[in-house]
């Protein structure tokens, strides 16, 4: 073998060496996102916590359903038991959704974040104009966020108010006799839990997905540092 030839090989073989020390130095890098990628004991618990709310939020929602059912079918008779079917469901949604949108105004972040980003894309009309109808209209449009989550929070209140008021006549926490009150314990808690029960279990759900949400995020930016 002549010299320029076993030049030309040794070289080859350093050049190898360069690139198989390159790919072992960075190695540990792409090992990095892997260890990112693996769940802590916190998010493991929240993961399971969430799936149990949900579990228990739908079996609220069941039950709740059944018994509006029955509540409308007395307050409301109707002739097909279908049709009285789907008049408690709708009715049991519609009193469920009124209620719970104020609280997902104040505690869904996401939905939050989507209000703020609304409110201050809201178009703001300027009029110098002295008519009185076009300074109402101006009025209302510049402060129409305010009176759509004030309009809101009193629907939901007043909702709660007729909900608390048909399901404590199908339980009939307080009964009289001639003038004398005659109160139940056991009905009074059949009343607070039927109202508040799947209130609580909602809440309890999206305390679980906010932090689902945030921790998502966060993971996010670390593996993606110009996020960040």
């Amino acid at each position: 073998m002549s010299s320029s030839t076993k030049k030309t090989v040794d070289t080859k073989a350093e050049e190898f060496k360069d690139k198989k020390k390159g790919k072992d130095k960075e190695q540990p890098k792409a090992s990095a996102p892997r260890a990112q990628g693996r769940l802590t004991h916190g998010e493991i618990a929240l993961n399971l916590g969430s799936f149990l709310s949900i579990l228990f939020l739908g079996s609220v929602a069941v039950y709740n359903m059944h018994l509006y059912r029955q509540i409308f079918g007395e307050l409301l008779p109707l002739p097909w038991p279908w049709l009285q079917t789907a008049v408690g469901l709708t009715a049991w949604a519609t009193i469920q959704i009124a209620e719970l949108l104020p609280f997902l105004i104040r505690s869904e972040v996401g939905f939050m974040a989507l209000i703020a980003i609304s409110t201050s894309a809201m178009p703001r009309v300027k009029s110098n104009s002295p008519d009185p109808i076009v300074i109402r209209m101006a009025r209302r449009i510049n402060t129409f966020p305010q009176r759509w989550l004030w309009l809101a929070s009193m629907i939901g209140s007043f909702v709660f108010g007729l909900d608390l008021i048909m399901v404590s006549y199908w339980f009939k926490p307080i009964q009289w006799t001639f003038i004398f009150p005659s109160i139940s314990i056991t009905a009074i808690f059949q009343v607070l839990m039927t109202v508040t029960m799947f209130q609580l279990a909602f809440m309890f759900c999206l305390f679980t997905a906010n932090g689902r949400w945030f921790l998502r995020n966060g993971k996010q930016s670390m593996g993606n540092p110009d996020a960040r």
